[in-house]
């Protein structure tokens, strides 16, 4: 049915896929109503009344046909049937956040080649791609990996990227292999905001060393290496040395708790806030840092980044630089071993 209605609309280019509870579902407005239901033969008839029993009818289908459960693959399924192949933009939203309805990993598992093929041609034009995804604790490697090749099927020509997780614990402490999540291997980025993702350290470093020349804004929420002192340490010399264009950078809420995998707990803290804006490379370009305590205060600090790395060619140096000793601060330590 929606992929009927999206083969009249051939020219369109952006979708916000959003998705409310069946009871907040809007009937449908009448030049609606033709579009998921052209075989009916209103549309061609002006002056035609709609009875209201069938208008009552059709509508609560639709309510139960489009809520919560499947709903992403039922309006991907509908964008590959009708081709739509003009779309630079898509987001998945919802009606509690600002963000999205969490999209189940299960949905992206292995497509079949010629699938992504397929994929590869129809979002040739997308530029914008915002969405949100859904993992279980206990979820397996090969489940957490899957999304990578279905990215790199549509986001040939991807400028911005936008990926949030939320995570469901259940069945104990996952192991931190489990929770690793594959960034796609693309060119173009110009904006990536990443939450809530353990990454390796490796492909996170090839992604950038891939979108070098392009990238402008990173922003990194929630997200963790399994050697988080030195990985953050890595990325932001690899930032100083090889991405040269970075104006915006931001890392926030690295001293969460750790109780999520298996990982030893930490004698450190790193910072719950590094922001800067201009020139990251730029010798004059301050960076502030941010460190929360247990008493609801927070020391504010600015360094200047450049500096900072070029002084300091050593992890703990330079971290225990940036935050004035702080980041071993038993107060701060203590708060996140819950």
């Amino acid at each position: 049915m929606l992929a009927l209605a999206f083969t009249n609309l051939p020219k369109l280019r952006s979708i916000r896929f959003h998705s409310h509870p069946c009871y907040e579902h809007p009937n449908l407005t009448r030049s609606e109503f033709n579009l998921f239901y052209p075989a009916v033969g209103l549309n061609s008839k002006p002056g035609t009344h709609i009875p209201t029993d069938f208008m009552d009818v059709a509508n609560t289908i639709l309510r139960r046909r489009w809520g919560l459960k499947n709903s992403w693959s039922k309006f991907m399924a509908a964008v590959v049937t009708a081709r739509l192949k003009n779309i630079t933009r898509v987001q998945n939203t919802h009606f509690w956040n600002e963000k999205g309805q969490e999209i189940p990993l299960n949905d992206f598992l292995p497509s079949q080649p010629r699938r992504l093929a397929r994929l590869r041609t129809l979002f040739a034009n997308l530029k914008v791609l915002e969405i949100v995804l859904r993992a279980y604790s206990r979820s397996n490697v090969s489940v957490m990996k899957c999304v990578q090749p279905w990215l790199e099927a549509i986001g040939a020509m991807l400028e911005v990227l936008d990926l949030s997780l939320v995570r469901i614990s259940f069945g104990g402490p996952p192991t931190y292999a489990m929770n690793v999540f594959a960034l796609p291997m693309l060119f173009f980025f110009k904006k990536v905001t990443l939450e809530n993702f353990n990454f390796d350290l490796e492909n996170f470093k090839q992604v950038l060393i891939n979108c070098k020349d392009t990238l402008v804004s990173l922003k990194i929420t929630k997200c963790k290496f399994y050697n988080n002192k030195e990985g953050w340490f890595v990325v932001l010399q690899l930032l100083t040395r090889e991405v040269r264009g970075l104006k915006f950078f931001q890392l926030r809420g690295q001293s969460e708790p750790w109780y999520e995998t298996d990982t030893e707990p930490t004698d450190y803290v790193l910072p719950d806030l590094l922001s800067a804006e201009g020139c990251w490379a730029c010798e004059g370009t301050v960076c502030l840092v941010g460190l929360d305590f247990a008493d609801a205060h927070t020391v504010v600090i600015y360094k200047q980044i450049s500096k900072e790395l070029d002084t300091h060619r050593d992890h703990d140096d330079f971290w225990n630089s940036i935050t004035n000793g702080e980041w071993k601060s038993e107060v701060r330590v203590a708060a996140t071993r819950r």
